[in-house]
């Protein structure tokens, strides 16, 4: 079967077939990053909505979004790190 890509690519790769992701509701450390709140620097820890994307090589990509139910501020927090235990 002919294919559009060089020798070696097979098209299943995350950067073009796109990440495998989840979404769970999990708790993270995070605090206000408003100096005008009361609650700047408070951390403590938050349920949160967390989004990973699974790349290849075992790389996760794990971002969430924090809304201070003070003043409204909205943070967004990522993080990268390996998952000998995903096979992607």
């Amino acid at each position: 079967m002919a294919s559009n890509y060089p020798p070696g690519v097979s098209g299943f790769e995350p950067e073009i077939a796109g990440y495998d992701t989840s979404e769970d509701i999990d708790h993270r450390e995070a605090s206000c990053q408003n100096e005008e709140c009361v609650e700047f620097d408070n951390v403590e820890e938050r349920e949160i909505v967390l989004t990973k994307e699974y790349a290849s090589h075992n790389v996760v990509f794990e971002s969430w979004t924090w809304t201070c139910p003070t003043c409204g501020l909205s943070s967004d927090f990522e993080s990268e790190y390996e998952d000998d235990g995903y096979d992607g």
